[in-house]
This record gives structure tokens, sequence and C-alpha cells, in this order.
């Protein structure tokens, strides 16, 4: 799809070509001038839905079901924020997505969507191509308001001597609002390590302190996202 730029005012905003007539020719949104993203308007009636899909997210265009249109009302209303796929500075690309500025990292072809030769990056690519022509969308909105919840944790079990010592680090390192990294053998994050995460007495309390948990391989997310699931049955766990 491509984009054009307008001004309103002294800001540039930006508008699918489909929804927009324009004197500035249509190209991808990764080639338009820097834009912003119009004032919040706080008798908008937004919709739920789109925030709690997008919210905390950096989504494809085609990976959201809602309508162009009720995207970019959203965005006129300072609800959604549109942002370059790529940007490029003095010949090199850097993925807004995944980070990657390595070069041979991107490749270029003529692409069927904005009709002009248009770079993807291939670092993140088996998370959906991400291009000059494809903006990446965020939530800008007021934020959800979860519940806070108590004594959360369902899990029943006994940890070995090490897993204790370990679970204790995690308990510290989520009061003190700190990092930690959890390592293993493997090439997924092992049940043991789920079983940590779990410390029964110590950790139900403190659990919604924890944001996100990030483990490299995509399988992982898919192995232990039923686990959380099931353990912390009260909370509402994304895996993505």
């Amino acid at each position: 799809m491509k984009f054009v730029s307008y001004l309103a005012g002294e800001a540039c905003y930006v508008a699918p070509q489909p929804l927009l007539q324009s004197e500035t020719p249509p190209t991808a949104i990764s080639k338009l001038p820097d834009f912003e993203t119009p004032p919040l308007n706080p008798n908008y009636e937004f919709s739920k839905q789109l925030q709690q899909f997008l919210n905390g997210r950096k989504l494809l265009l085609q990976e959201i079901s809602a309508p162009i249109e009720e995207i970019h009302e959203h965005y006129q209303n300072g609800f959604v924020s549109y942002h370059k796929g790529i940007v490029e500075k003095d010949g090199t690309y850097f993925c807004k997505r995944c980070g990657n500025n390595k070069r041979h990292l991107f490749a270029s072809h003529h692409c069927s969507r904005c009709d002009e030769e248009c770079v993807y990056c291939r670092h993140c690519i088996t998370m959906g191509k991400v291009s000059q022509c494809s903006p990446l969308l965020s939530w800008t909105g007021p934020a959800i308001q979860y519940e806070k919840r108590s004594r959360c944790l369902q899990w029943q079990g006994t940890l070995s001597g090490g897993q204790q010592v370990a679970s204790e680090k995690i308990v510290t390192a989520v009061r003190e609002s700190d990092q930690i990294v959890l390592t293993s053998g493997g090439t997924t994050l092992p049940a043991s390590k789920m079983e940590q995460l779990s410390l029964k007495q110590q950790f139900h309390n403190i659990f919604t302190s924890v944001k996100e948990l990030i483990t490299p391989p995509s399988h992982s997310v898919s192995e232990e996202s039923p686990l959380f699931s099931k353990s912390k049955s009260k909370l509402l766990i994304w895996a993505v």
C-alpha cells in the first residue's frame, strides 16, 4: 500500500492512498518525509478491541483484522501511530521492528504493493515481511488498565536445591525491578526453569511486577505459554 503526506498547519501527517486525494505523489511510507501522529482527541470513542490488540505492540498492517478505514480514523484522532518499517540514513538501512542494520540482511525487489523497488528486512522475515512500504502500527491511546490480582499462582510442586537458589534470585530481581537471565544447556526453556518461575510462597504476590518474559526460539513460546496460563489461570497472558 502507498501513502501520501499532507500538511495541517505546521504539522505533517500521512494517510493511505485510497483514503486521501493529494497532489503529493503516493509512495512507500518509508520514503515520505518525517511525519507526526495527530494529537489525542479525548472525546473520540475508540475501539477497545483495537486497543487490546495493539497495546504494547508494533504490528504490520496485514496482521490487524480491523479495516483500514477504522485504523486510519484512530490515527486521525491520535489513538494509533504509523511508523516507518525501514529507515534509511546515509545509505544505511535500519529495521524498526528487529533493529537490524546489517547491510547483507537487507534485500530489495520490485514490489507488487507499492509498484517500486522496495527494500525489506531478511533478519526478521519469519515474523512477516517488513519493507519500505509496510508501516508498523502501535497504540498511542490510553493504556489498558488491568485488574490487580493477589494469590493468582496455582502451581503445586517441590523445588530442588539448585532450583530453590535460582528461584530466590528471580524473586530478588523482581522485587528490586532488576533484570535476570535464565540459562540452560538445552535449546528451549525447560520445565525446571518453569518451576523456578513458579516459586509458590514468595513469588505469587509479586508476579504482577513481571512485564514480559523473553526467550529466543519461537517454539519455546508456544511450548511454555500453556504452562503459564495453567499455573496463572487468573491472569491474562499473551504469547507473541
